[in-house]
């Protein structure tokens, strides 16, 4: 377990010591540990087991040279597409954690929108950088938004699509805050052909708005699916790094399908849960 902990240390030596990425390490030593375990109930040493265990998730300089930090010359790279993945997201987080724990005098709600939209669409579109992101279903369709000073914040409808975008603008001048969320609501009136919602920092979450097509995701963050019929639909969950929970029951990480149906609900979590619930 030395040279695991050795690994894990030169990974994150040279990253933001951010709590996403104390976060990530510990998950990741977990699946590391898991491995490691694994190999020796199968009959492999302690030295053999962790040199294995190593090569699988990949070499550290790979890694931090993916992340713009130059490796040492003349080492052996081993691809490793799990670590690879999750230091993805760390190098996110490293540039979006000022938005929830940076300190500044700005005013952390300046850019903030509550809007009443009146254009008629068929589709809605959310991409969000750094911010939870809620659509639900109401009565007339609704936009708001509490945002930060280094953020910007744009929506319209065009050719029939409601887009809502959120970006970071720069990482100072930023204080720490709640949080910041977009909530989208969708009139029960309005038939979607298709839903569009992400997150690369932040959780997403569906309550009660349907469409022919729905895709839902999040790079660091819970995904939750509620109040939509499924009992004609075919179901595409995956995590990476997380749990499945299908109607309030553990199903195998990894990807489920489920269902033959045409309409489609695609749900997804690189480090995050999935959590789907049916009406």
């Amino acid at each position: 377990m030395d040279d695991i902990r050795d690994y894990l240390g030169s990974v994150f030596s040279k990253l933001p010591q951010t709590p996403e990425a104390h976060r990530a390490k510990d998950e990741l030593g977990q699946m590391m540990e898991d491995k490691y375990a694994e190999l020796l109930a199968q009959g492999m040493s302690e030295k053999d087991a962790a040199e294995a265990t190593i090569a699988e998730f990949g070499n550290p300089d790979e890694v931090l040279e993916s992340l713009g930090v130059k490796p040492q010359q003349g080492r052996k790279r081993h691809p490793g597409c799990v670590i690879a993945a999750v230091l993805g997201v760390i190098a996110l987080c490293c540039v979006c954690w000022v938005v929830f724990w940076g300190r500044a005098e700005a005013d952390p709600h300046a850019g903030s929108v509550d809007a009443t939209i009146a254009e008629d669409f068929s589709s809605v579109d959310v991409h969000a950088a750094c911010a939870d992101v809620v659509l639900k279903s109401g009565d007339v369709t609704q936009v708001s938004y509490s945002g930060a000073a280094n953020t910007s914040f744009e929506y319209e409808v065009q050719d029939g699509v409601l887009r809502v975008t959120q970006q970071q603008t720069s990482n100072v001048g930023v204080q720490a805050s709640d949080g910041i969320v977009i909530t989208v609501v969708v009139p029960t009136t309005v038939e979607l052909a298709s839903v569009g919602a992400t997150s690369d920092l932040g959780s997403v979450d569906l309550q009660g708005v349907e469409a022919a097509r729905t895709d839902v995701s999040s790079q660091m963050g819970d995904v939750s699916v509620s109040g939509v019929d499924l009992s004609s639909a075919t179901l595409e969950l995956f995590v990476d790094m997380g749990q499945i929970t299908l109607d309030g029951s553990a199903v195998s990480p990894g990807t489920v399908v489920r269902g033959t149906g045409e309409k489609v609900l695609a749900a997804s979590a690189q480090m995050g849960d999935v959590n789907v619930t049916a009406l």
